[in-house]
């Protein structure tokens, strides 16, 4: 991290050892990552998550099982300077 500057980061909710909220926040205190846009990836979609991820400041959520088309989506738009799709909690559940 500390001599590369990613252009995405992405985080899965349940990580060994610590959140992905608590990932997040660590790497929103190192220089330069403040501002790289992160995205939740987790199996947990439902509004709450959904909603808590955009609180912490993750630009967007990718549900799982992954949707290829819409990361891609997502990525374009950023490449573009734009926000990504907003996000929404898996239909059903």
């Amino acid at each position: 991290m500390r001599d590369w500057r990613p252009d995405v980061l992405v985080l899965d909710a349940h990580l060994p050892g610590m959140a992905g909220f608590q990932l997040l926040d660590v790497l929103r205190r190192q220089p330069g990552l403040d501002d790289v846009p992160a995205f939740m990836c987790s199996a947990d979609a439902m509004p709450d998550d959904v909603e808590r991820a955009a609180q912490a400041g993750f630009a967007g959520y990718w549900a799982k099982p992954i949707d290829i088309a819409r990361i891609m989506r997502d990525l374009d738009r950023i490449r573009a300077g734009l926000a990504p799709e907003p996000a929404a909690a898996r239909p059903g559940r």
